[in-house]
């Protein structure tokens, strides 16, 4: 169930409504890509493809006084006895968030069978 996904906080969705997966109190959801929680990598992928794709608007509303915003790679915990995971981002990654406003966050969820 875990992936990656971009919460806005934003008065108006900067984004297509099409886009929007739920709405909150303070702002939107969207569902980046489809990779699961195992998949670190291609959800990595999937958020550099979503960010090229709609930096333009990203970018725009990121100036706004009310705006921001955060991806957030959802993970499933590696294995029942793991003392430590690390998850790395790519600096193209960051640097294309960085441009848009957008903090990256890993949530590291537990499951007995991921």
């Amino acid at each position: 169930m875990p992936g990656c996904v971009l919460r806005v906080k934003a008065i108006e969705s900067p984004l297509p409504s099409e886009l929007v997966t739920s709405t909150t109190k303070n702002g939107f959801l969207y569902q980046v890509g489809t990779a699961d929680g195992d998949d670190f990598k291609r959800q990595t992928a999937d958020a550099e493809a979503f960010l090229a794709q709609h930096s333009a608007a990203l970018v725009a509303a990121a100036k706004t006084a009310d705006f921001s915003a955060e991806l957030d790679f959802g993970v499933w915990n590696g294995a029942p006895n793991v003392f430590a995971q690390s998850f790395t981002f790519l600096p193209s990654l960051a640097a294309m968030a960085s441009a848009c406003g957008i903090a990256l966050t890993v949530s590291i969820y537990l499951a007995s069978d991921p």
